[in-house]
């Protein structure tokens, strides 16, 4: 969904946002839809917030062992875009100040609210999933679950590359 900044008015424009188009390039999967909440006000002609609180069950396998597991995603966040036309003759590279890296500036007076909710996702979702804190994962021998089972392998893993390091700690 693109939001032209010309439409944007300073009482603003709220939008419940219930489509997962918006998520489908982020390759995650729910449980159930999410939701996300957004509120767009004008500051000036060139400038608008955006405040967003966005709602999601992320269905995934554990880091750790490979079960499936659930994460819930419940974020609230802010974004400042500012219209900046005049962007294609700045250099390369210039020191930002504190404020230009909290500002959006756009090429284009059009702000894309489905980047916004698909960036805000993968920056929730935890880079590592686990089930629990406590989960002891797969041998890495046998590949049993040690969180169900307790593992049936021999002490002796000498086919094992990095078997030579045990004598290092005699």
């Amino acid at each position: 969904m693109k939001v032209p900044l010309s439409t944007i008015t300073r009482g603003g424009i709220r939008k419940i946002v219930m489509d997962t188009g918006w998520a489908s390039p982020t390759g995650l999967v729910f449980a159930g839809e999410p939701k996300a909440e957004i509120v767009l006000h004008r500051i000036d002609d060139e400038t608008a917030a955006l405040q967003g609180h966005l709602q999601a069950t992320v269905v995934s396998a554990c880091a750790r062992c490979g079960d499936t597991m659930e994460c819930v995603v419940d974020e609230t966040f802010t974004y400042t875009f500012k219209a900046d036309e005049a962007s294609d003759h700045l250099p390369e590279e210039f020191e930002c100040s504190d404020e230009d890296c909290e500002i959006v500036y756009l090429e284009e007076p059009i702000i894309d609210i489905d980047d916004v909710l698909a960036e805000q996702l993968i920056l929730s979702v935890p880079e590592k999933m686990l089930c629990d804190e406590r989960c002891r994962g797969l041998c890495p021998h046998c590949g049993a679950s040690l969180n169900y089972e307790k593992c049936s392998c021999t002490g002796d893993h000498s086919d094992s590359p990095f078997a030579v390091l045990q004598q290092l700690k005699k």
